[in-house]
């Protein structure tokens, strides 16, 4: 994050709004709580022996920006995997450079103790007879799945407002319909 910002000449919330997520029309996604909480937004719960909770206070770190932390929505996150699996395209136009997009599509370095690789925020893996991007996030009270098909061009998106909420099984499940070969 630091890196990005120094070579950007901005803040790194700046950097990615600008040359990321607004190409993007990303428009209400963002890593500031405060921008966020400007919009509708699903807050992060707990589940405890007395039922769901909210957290409070709310978590406002700008040392995990850089590794999570992006308050988007399901469909801004598609505008996101639209663009990863159609080169950078996305409303019939360039918003990523597609020599960008096509790193992402390789593994960088591998993941060790595994088949998989690591390239750029996505785990680049096989499932079954399937190339797999995938990218989980959580927070003490969120979690999300982005897993991206690109060669059957398809994606899966789950957000969860809980501790816990990574919905692998519920990914599986969507990801046999659309791949059953994973």
């Amino acid at each position: 994050g630091h890196a990005i910002a120094r070579a950007g000449g901005a803040p790194y919330a700046d950097v990615v709004r600008d040359r990321v997520l607004r190409p993007l029309g990303m428009t209400r996604s963002t890593f500031r709580p405060l921008v966020a909480m400007t919009w509708p937004l699903a807050l992060d719960h707990r589940v405890g022996p007395d039922g769901p909770a909210v957290l409070r206070p709310f978590p406002d770190d700008v040392t995990t920006w850089a590794s999570g932390s992006l308050f988007a929505s399901a469909e801004e996150l598609a505008r996101l995997a639209v663009a990863l699996l159609d080169s950078g395209r996305v409303d019939g136009r360039a918003a990523l450079p597609a020599d960008v997009v096509a790193a992402m599509h390789r593994a960088a370095t591998p993941v060790p103790g595994g088949d998989c690789g690591y390239s750029y925020g996505l785990s680049v893996c096989r499932r079954g007879r399937v190339r797999a991007l995938s990218h989980y996030g959580f927070r003490a009270g969120t979690g999300s799945v982005v897993t991206l098909l690109p060669d059957e061009r398809a994606a899966v998106i789950l957000l969860a407002n809980r501790n816990g909420g990574i919905l692998g099984a519920s990914e599986r499940a969507i990801l046999a319909q659309l791949a059953p070969a994973t």
